[in-house]
């Protein structure tokens, strides 16, 4: 019985691993096609990228998007950053105006 599982630990984990890969390649495709003006196919990448980490319980993303219109964070081009010295990170989408806020490690 330990068999088992310990061999089913092991194919979750691989599995695991090339969820995290496939992310990673459907990543650089959503900043590449965000980069030549394809908003449609940059969103469909990052739910694809959504659904794998989910499927999978990834815990970290290869990149960050906008919760509200879902398309990835490219600095200067669809999100603006602003670090306040509140101690946090201000990201605001330039596509739907969504604004998230982030604290900064080192102030609490």
């Amino acid at each position: 019985m330990a068999g088992r599982r310990r061999r089913y630990i092991s194919l979750r984990r691989r599995w695991r691993e090339l969820a995290g890969q496939r992310m990673a390649l459907l990543a650089e495709l959503a900043l590449k096609r965000l980069r030549e003006g394809e908003l449609a196919l940059a969103r469909r990448y990052v739910e694809h990228i959504r659904r794998l980490k989910s499927r999978y319980r990834v815990r970290r993303a290869p990149i960050a998007w906008c919760r509200g219109c879902m398309t990835p964070y490219l600095p200067g081009v669809s999100v603006r950053i602003r670090v306040s010295a509140k101690g946090y990170m201000t990201y605001t989408c330039l596509l739907c105006g969504r604004v998230n806020r982030k604290p900064l490690e080192g102030k609490t």
